[in-house]
């Protein structure tokens, strides 16, 4: 990192600098000025990004947009524009396609798809149809905690708790805030995806 006429850039999620750079003297000393704070992409820059990258794949004259600009848009707004989940999302979308199928997904079609690939994944992690039945009040909800879903469930608190402490394990809920002696939880941001489908289809 000190060799002349080399530059080193670090790449990393907010907290980067804060977390890692900041609390040591050493590795601080070695970083010049504040680090770059590059804003998210608005949806547009993403389907320009995305549509560039199959231009560019592409092989042979049959080619054909795996999903519509539409679809990439809702992505890109469900993932905060992350390329790489996007891009990830896509392919897994496509292993889900019969084979002689050769035409564009339309977003009505994707939202469809990807539900039905989320909640499959939420079966293979241990997950039983009853839990994803109380996955979905609390994606309807956004933030909640066991008063909200025994009045939307008219479950016990003690049951309700049984599946708030298995959504914690299972890094599918995080806590929110605190409101006085009442915890209040919110949709773990890994899940952003299920979020964004569960909201859009209710």
């Amino acid at each position: 990192m000190q060799t002349r006429d080399i530059y080193c850039v670090f790449v990393g999620a907010k907290g980067l600098y804060q977390k890692i750079v900041l609390p040591s003297d050493r590795v601080r000393s070695i970083f010049h000025d504040e680090p770059i704070i590059i804003p998210t992409l608005p949806p547009v820059d993403i389907v320009k990004i995305v549509n560039t990258r199959y231009e560019i794949l592409r092989k042979g004259p049959d080619y054909f947009k795996p999903v519509d600009d539409e679809a990439i848009k809702f992505l890109s707004m469900s993932y905060n524009g992350r390329v790489r989940d996007i891009m990830n999302t896509i392919t897994n979308l496509m292993f889900q396609i019969p084979e002689g199928m050769a035409n564009t997904l339309c977003l009505k079609d994707v939202k469809v798809k990807l539900l039905s690939i989320e909640e499959k994944k939420l079966l293979t992690t241990g997950l039983t149809k009853t839990d994803i039945d109380i996955l979905k009040i609390m994606l309807e909800l956004e933030v909640f905690n066991n008063t909200k879903l025994v009045e939307k469930t008219t479950m016990t608190k003690q049951h309700i708790n049984k599946f708030i402490k298995k959504f914690l394990e299972f890094d599918i809920i995080e806590h929110f805030e605190k409101a006085g002696r009442v915890s209040n939880y919110h949709i773990h941001p890994r899940l952003s995806l299920l979020l964004k489908l569960v909201k859009d289809t209710t």
